[in-house]
């Protein structure tokens, strides 16, 4: 028994690294990796432990979920691709872990619900983090737009900017590369 599907390919995914399966044969041997056929990731299935079939018809509209439970699979995950190559990494056993309902003997309704809540945490943590970002973005831009106009820069609590903005006001400031000295500022005073 093998934990990889070879299926259509519509996508020409490179296969996996053969360590890549051993370490999730180790973790779960009853997980399956399969490509996808309506995108270009891999899907994470387990063999189905249960004898509800329910679980595959409520979501049985997908074409992944069909074709894995064509072959006695439930749907897990999915492996996904970044600008870098695929994500062949052992972070992928930390969400399984998480998504493990069936290692904790959930029923697959209650181990759908975890991952379902795993899933709504995982959003709002990315939300957050973009809407934390943007606003250090704003922030940033503010700074600079107050700092072109010649208006007073608060540089306050220290940020990843802050220490930018006090060398940007050290140049400003100080030194032959500004353009600056002390006679000259006497002189427009």
């Amino acid at each position: 028994m093998t934990n990889f599907i070879r299926d259509r390919n519509r996508f020409q995914l490179a296969p996996p690294p053969a360590w890549w399966l051993r370490a999730l044969l180790e973790f779960d041997a009853s997980l399956v990796l399969i490509p996808s056929r309506v995108e270009p990731l891999y899907r994470i299935g387990q063999r189905r432990r249960w004898d509800d079939r329910k679980i595959a018809t409520d979501v049985a509209p997908h074409p992944d979920t069909r074709m894995m439970t064509s072959y006695g699979l439930v749907p897990v995950t999915s492996v996904i691709s970044n600008t870098g190559g695929w994500v062949w990494s052992p972070t992928v056993f930390l969400q399984l872990k998480a998504r493990a309902g069936w290692r904790q003997g959930l029923t697959p309704a209650q181990a759908a619900d975890a991952a379902d809540a795993v899933d709504r945490k995982d959003a709002l943590d990315r939300k957050i983090v973009r809407s934390d970002r943007l606003d250090k973005q704003l922030d940033w831009m503010r700074t600079v737009a107050q700092w072109h106009t010649g208006e007073k820069v608060l540089v306050g609590q220290p940020s990843e900017f802050s220490a930018s903005l006090a060398r940007l006001a050290q140049r400003a400031t100080s030194g032959p590369s500004s353009g600056r000295t002390a006679q000259s500022d006497a002189r427009i005073a």
